[in-house]
This record gives C-alpha cells, structure tokens and sequence, in this order.
C-alpha cells in the first residue's frame, strides 16, 4: 500500500514539476508571461545565454535598441547563438555569419547564392521564434 502510495505521488510531482515543451505543466505555463531578465542587465550590443522552462534561449539587444529572444542553436549547423556577433537589426551566427531578426527570421545568409544555387530560399530558415514583451523593466516571455 505504501509502495502505491509513493508511486502515486511521484507521478503526480512529476506531473507539476516538469516544464518542458511537450509536457503538461509545460504547455500550461506557455500560456502565461514569465520574467525571463531585467532590462537593465543587458545592455545595447550583447547577448546572453538563458534557460526557461527546460529551452535553450539566447536574450540579445541589438544596436538599435530592440531586443530578441531566439532559440539558442542556429538552424543551419546549431551554433551557439549566444556567441554570436550582435549588429544593428539583428544577431548574426558567428559560425557561418547567417543574420536573424528579433522574430528568428533569417535576414541575410552570406555565399549561400553562390554555394548552392539550387538550395531552398534562406527565406525558410527561421530559428524558433519567441514572443517578449517589456514591463516593470523587466524582460518577460510567452
């Protein structure tokens, strides 16, 4: 009886207590904001890596002001994004130089016209996008 009892209750820590994309208690708090940073811990020009809710994220602010929060594997070959060279719209992967915006949308990807000419549109290259907004000068997170 104890046994079922243990059993039973570890099923239902494990039911609250995992907050990955594809787990219950993760698609619930996905519908809700979460304080992911406070806005003046990043400054214009970097980027910093994060960890919510069981994802890898990289939190950037461009030279222009505007923040990004973007998964933190490029699309192309899974860089690290967080290493990557921060410019005026966007973040650029430092391992083959492919430029995203604040949506994860892919907005320059240097030599691949001349590379492979034959190769899908980078247009279709996205890195998961993630929805932010700023209150309480605080970064936050859907």
């Amino acid at each position: 009886m104890q046994v079922e009892q243990a059993t039973a209750m570890a099923e239902r820590l494990k039911l609250l207590t995992q907050t990955g994309p594809d787990t219950d208690m993760g698609r619930l708090l996905r519908k809700f904001w979460q304080p992911v940073a406070v806005s003046q811990d990043l400054q214009a020009g970097t980027a910093r890596p994060l960890r919510v809710m069981g994802e890898d994220l990289t939190l950037y602010k461009d030279l222009s002001g505007t923040y990004g929060l973007v998964d933190r594997h490029c699309p192309h070959r899974r860089a690290d994004t967080s290493y990557g060279f921060v410019e005026a719209c966007g973040l650029r992967c430092n391992y083959h130089g492919w430029l995203f915006d604040q949506t994860g949308r892919c907005l320059e990807a240097p030599y691949e016209d001349a590379a492979a000419p034959q190769a899908q549109s980078i247009q279709n290259q996205c890195t998961r996008r993630r929805s932010r907004k700023c209150r309480a000068r605080c970064r936050w997170r859907r």
